[in-house]
Formats: C-alpha cells, structure tokens, sequence
C-alpha cells in the first residue's frame, strides 16, 4: 500500500535512528535531518512530508524559526508538525511559541507570505 512519509529534524543520531524505526513500523518512510543544510534538503524532497518531528534545538538552526517558516510556506499547509525536546526550558519552549503565533498574526494581517524556498 501507499506510504506516508514522514521527516525527522533531530540531531542526535541514536534518537532519530528509534522514531526512524517506530514510524517506519506504522508504515513511513522517514527521513532524517540534524542539521540545517539536511533539513533543507530533506524538505526540498518530494513527496511533501504528512508529518515533521522537529528538534527545537539543533546545533546550528532554531527549531522554533523552522516552525515558523514552515508554517508560512504554502507546500507545508498539511503537514503535521510535532515539536521535540529534551533541553529547552518551559521558558524558552514558551517564548518560542509567542514568535511563532506572533509571526502567523502578521501574516495574516496582511503580510505576504515567501514561497520562494524552504528555510
């Protein structure tokens, strides 16, 4: 049968080799991306993932800005994305979510969304 397919933005390996293995259990096919230019990648692939599991901390990208860039995109409007931590504060995870709702606020009111690339 069809595949769903999934990405995971995690940069630690043993961590995202497990979702690897359970998702591909209920039938995705994941890939995997810990850093910035391999979530880049990842995410220029097709078929658009149905669902991201995303790192809010990554060496070299935050994974509260990726949210918010994925959410504006136009090719990401069906995807579900679930946020990962191990590390961040409730402060920070906190903080994080304001940015991103108080970004989708300014675009809707009136903004104009980029559709010219992923991150």
């Amino acid at each position: 049968g069809a595949k769903f397919t999934a990405v995971v933005v995690e940069d630690e390996p043993h961590l995202a080799k497990l979702l690897r293995s359970l998702l591909s259990i209920e039938g995705f096919e994941t890939r995997i991306a810990g850093t910035r230019a391999e979530v880049q990648e990842a995410l220029r692939r097709t078929p658009v993932p149905e669902l991201i599991l995303l790192d809010v901390v990554l060496p070299d990208a935050d994974g509260f800005d990726i949210l918010g860039k994925l959410r504006h995109h136009p090719a990401f409007t069906r995807s579900a994305i679930i946020m990962l931590t191990g590390q961040a504060t409730r402060e920070a995870v906190l903080k994080g979510l304001a940015r991103c709702l108080r970004d989708a606020v300014r675009i809707e009111g009136g903004g104009v969304p980029s559709t010219k690339g992923v991150l």
